[in-house]
């Protein structure tokens, strides 16, 4: 066989794989690209609603976001602004607005939106509500009441039982247990039998004794136990909330997809645990073979008002009282019996008759 009819063969073969490949690798683009045509404005999405959700009373630069100082200086989020700003991006970037059909379409593929909150989360999704004026049932988007992150355990004697243990055991009759709602930082509330709350830092032990019932044995133990479960609790509600939320949009959704959700990051829930945001994800859409399956998630960072907390000298006027930059300074452990709380500024601090702490440095 001659050398020009080997090569025919050759490129006779060639051809279609060229081709087929060419196809493929065309395809797979396509479909890249697509995906992050789609990701890169549910991102956009996010963005925005992020950037307006929080508002905060007075001068950002001066506050405390655990409400103890001065009320009139707190953070706030503004749920509804949040999903309003969210669905308005969307649309207008996917250049749908008021496309009823096109909105739907896209609306019907976010099952579920989380506006995490300083202290709870609101979920906007599909559910059935009773309309409270004309007693009718519908079935839509609605934006639910905060869920707070709260947590409940009990102390007996010298014994703390954690929420988990009361839960195995469906919770001891006559048991007095102590409820608390945890926040973005260290300021914990503590659920009063009237449903109101009483609110202080963690480490406050001014206050903090209603924590361990006063015992000073269980001090220590109580107040860890808290400050290790504070992340577990917001993200596990968190999840809770959104879970629930993506079973009734299967339940209620006319979509043709099994609406799931996602597996996210440690690393976004360390992150979001510590920040107000909003968590949104969408699925169930068409990119090339395969659905599309992306969470996103924006923050609002807290600025965390520094604390300079204080000690007093135990042996009268031989010793000097201190302000220290954190509670976990050995001067100020040492001085924890007679710990009278903590100021905002270094400068209040010593106009009060406190001095830097020569180990901690504040």
């Amino acid at each position: 066989m001659k050398t020009t009819d080997l090569a025919m063969i050759f490129v006779a073969i060639l051809i279609p794989i060229v081709v087929v490949v060419y196809v493929d690798v065309s395809f797979l683009l396509k479909t890249e690209e697509q995906r992050l045509y789609y990701t890169n404005i549910i991102n956009s999405a996010i963005n925005d609603a992020t950037y307006v959700m929080k508002t905060v009373e007075g001068e950002e630069q001066d506050v405390d976001y655990g409400y103890s100082g001065v009320s009139e200086k707190k953070v706030t989020v503004n749920a509804r602004v949040a999903v309003e700003t969210f669905y308005e991006s969307l649309y207008d970037n996917f250049d749908i607005k008021g496309d009823s059909t096109g909105e739907s379409f896209i609306k019907s593929h976010i099952p579920a939106l989380a506006v995490v909150d300083y202290n709870g989360v609101y979920i906007y999704s599909i559910d059935n509500y009773i309309d409270k004026k004309s007693g009718e049932k519908y079935t839509d988007y609605v934006l639910k009441p905060k869920r707070y992150f709260t947590y409940t355990y009990a102390i007996i004697g010298n014994t703390l039982i954690a929420g988990e243990d009361l839960e195995k055991n469906g919770g001891i009759i006559n048991l007095d247990t102590i409820t608390v709602e945890f926040t973005m930082d260290d300021y914990i509330s503590v659920i009063n039998d009237n449903g109101t709350t009483t609110g202080f830092y963690l480490e406050d032990t001014n206050n903090n004794g209603i924590l361990y019932n006063n015992n000073n044995e269980l001090r220590e133990k109580v107040i860890q136990h808290l400050k290790l479960k504070r992340s577990q609790i917001i993200s596990d509600t968190v999840s809770e909330e959104m879970s629930f939320a993506v079973s009734n949009h299967n339940l209620y959704s006319d979509v043709d997809y099994e609406f799931v959700f996602p597996t996210i990051a440690l690393s976004d829930w360390e992150e979001m645990v510590d920040n107000v945001g909003i968590i949104a994800f969408i699925q169930g859409i068409n990119v090339g073979n395969e659905s599309l399956n992306y969470v996103a998630h924006g923050i609002s960072g807290l600025k965390i008002t520094k604390r300079y907390y204080v000690s007093q000298a135990t042996s009268g006027l031989s010793e000097l009282n201190y302000y220290h930059s954190e509670t976990e300074c050995t001067v100020y452990k040492s001085s924890y019996k007679s710990f009278s709380g903590y100021y905002m500024n270094k400068i209040d601090a010593a106009t009060n008759g406190y001095y830097p702490c020569p180990v901690c440095k504040p």
